[in-house]
Parts: structure tokens; sequence; C-alpha cells
């Protein structure tokens, strides 16, 4: 597989939402690849980083005035 192929199925990868055999392909891509496996790992540290984010709350009213608006 290309690595465009392989760079739009990295967030699918990650999540666990590709089939079996997408899964080995996207794995042996990964560990011929220098290119699309920095990407990968490049992804991963965003995940990380957003994780570690504080969630943010609305206020109960926003998505009732939001639909109000639209």
């Amino acid at each position: 597989m290309k690595c465009h192929n392989i760079q739009k199925r990295l967030s699918a990868y990650q999540d666990g939402e590709l089939d079996l055999r997408e899964q080995e392909q996207v794995r042996g891509h990964l560990l011929s690849c220098r290119a699309c496996r920095e990407q990968f790992a490049e992804l991963e540290r965003v995940w990380q980083t957003l994780e570690g984010l504080e969630q943010v709350h609305p206020d109960p009213w926003f998505y009732r005035q939001v639909v109000r608006k639209i």
C-alpha cells in the first residue's frame, strides 16, 4: 500500500476501526516506512496532549441558545 493510502487510515488504525487485514497492512507499512511512522507518532502525541486538557462543560442553556439561533 502506498503512503498516501496508509496516511488516510492512520486515525482509524489508532482507534482500532480497521478490519484485521487493513490493520496488518498498516502495521507492516509502518515497520518499513519512516515517514509514515513519524506521522503516526505525531498523531499519537496530539491525542496524548488532547487527553491531558481539562474538559470544558458548557452552560446548560448553551445548546438551547444555539438551536434557537439556527
